[in-house]
């Protein structure tokens, strides 16, 4: 057998942390776009009185996200704790976890200005 055709901790497990991982990211790319994507905007809206609607549901999205995973990351670790099993969190939570704060982390890292 070659290395890398077992399952081991599991391929799909991988899979679905980077897939979690590139959902964050991806959210996080379109709300540090969002004034490009409201710029974008045909010009009977950017005259209108909600020049900015096209950016809303990214930022609603946005919100929403980071709110949620960190959330759901805590209490499946927190409910671990509490059962005394090993940290279980799915694969897909932990990598959108992930994702968010690493871009989190870059973020406050190439903008220092924000800490203060």
């Amino acid at each position: 057998m070659q290395a890398g055709t077992q399952g081991g901790i599991g391929s799909a497990s991988v899979m679905r942390f980077v897939f979690g991982a590139a959902t964050s990211a991806l959210i996080m790319f379109l709300f540090e776009n969002i004034q490009v994507i409201s710029d974008l905007a045909p010009r009977f809206i950017k005259e209108s009185s909600m020049p900015g609607i096209l950016g809303a549901p990214v930022a609603l999205v946005t919100a929403i996200w980071i709110v949620v995973i960190p959330m759901v990351f805590a209490v499946a670790v927190i409910r671990s704790g509490i059962t005394g099993r090993r940290p279980w969190v799915r694969a897909y939570v932990a990598g959108a976890f992930a994702g968010l704060a690493g871009y989190a982390a870059t973020f406050v890292i190439s903008n220092p200005e924000v800490l203060f």
